[in-house]
């Protein structure tokens, strides 16, 4: 059967490691398989965002993958 596919929701905190970097910056696809779907911001929705959206303090990202790969919303540019 393998691992399901779902997303959680992870707010972007101020002067966290995601605060002011893109989605490429992170490279979490990369890293661990998980994908960033989408960004609520400011009560706008971008789907499918582009790998050079850049990640504001407040917003709502949508990851998505495996369990396995969900640890992702841990991650940024400078986490092991």
């Amino acid at each position: 059967a393998g691992q399901l596919f779902d997303f959680v929701w992870v707010e972007v905190e101020r002067g966290s490691a995601l605060d002011g970097h893109s989605i490429a910056d992170l490279a979490l696809r990369t890293r661990t398989g998980a994908t960033v779907v989408g960004i609520m911001r400011d009560g706008q929705m971008i789907a499918n965002p582009s790998p050079g959206e850049r990640l504001l303090a407040a917003d709502l990202l949508a990851i998505a993958g495996t369990p396995d790969q969900r640890f992702a919303r841990r991650v940024g540019p400078h986490c092991e």
